[in-house]
């Protein structure tokens, strides 16, 4: 899972002009706790991601921003999990996750603090009324506000940028592939990525 301003970005190159429900919705599953419910909503315990999310996709309609928005967050987690967060838990070995955690903060600062547009969509994602996604096709079962809320204020407070491990060029690449990678998964059902 990248960080929260990482799937930000990728959603403002998928869509520049999306709407605060969409960008929302690319924050929302992460509010999801503890952490073995987190697992499920992000389908990581599934057998087949990638046929779960073409499940998910059938439920969605095209003109629900927030449950379009959660299926990209979806979507970037399957193709961060099984390629930036695979090399570095192989690379790191042992111990690997709160430096790894402390990585995808750091990138995440960056972005927030040298992107003016980043910094603009958590405000609107914070500005976000509960009620407007309430009747989503997609429900995330946790407080959503409050974890929009809390991330913008550590943004806002904490310029430690950049990560080593994903620098501002891997997250540029990353948004980049994932965004195409979408777009082909989404217009051709046969389209799969293999990892």
């Amino acid at each position: 899972m990248p960080s929260l301003t990482i799937h930000l970005y990728a959603g403002n190159k998928l869509r520049p002009n999306g709407s605060q429900l969409f960008f929302t919705g690319c924050l929302a599953p992460d509010a999801v706790t503890p952490w073995q419910v987190k697992e499920h909503a992000h389908l990581r315990d599934r057998e087949d991601r990638n046929a779960e999310l073409r499940k998910l996709e059938k439920t969605i309609p095209e003109n629900d921003d927030y449950a379009n928005g959660v299926l990209f967050h979806l979507f970037c987690d399957y193709i961060w999990d099984n390629t930036a967060l695979k090399n570095y838990k192989e690379a790191f070995g042992d111990g690997w996750y709160y430096p790894y955690r402390d990585q995808i903060y750091l990138a995440g600062s960056y972005i927030y603090h040298n992107d003016k547009r980043i910094a603009e969509l958590w405000d609107l994602a914070n500005d976000c009324p509960p009620d407007s996604y309430a009747d989503s096709a997609y429900k995330v079962e946790a407080d959503v506000p409050e974890l929009i809320s809390f991330h913008r204020n550590w943004h806002m407070e904490n310029n430690i940028g950049p990560s080593v491990a994903f620098s501002p060029e891997y997250v540029e690449n990353f948004a980049e592939f994932a965004v195409e990678s979408f777009k082909k998964w989404k217009s051709s059902e046969s389209y799969t990525l293999f990892f």
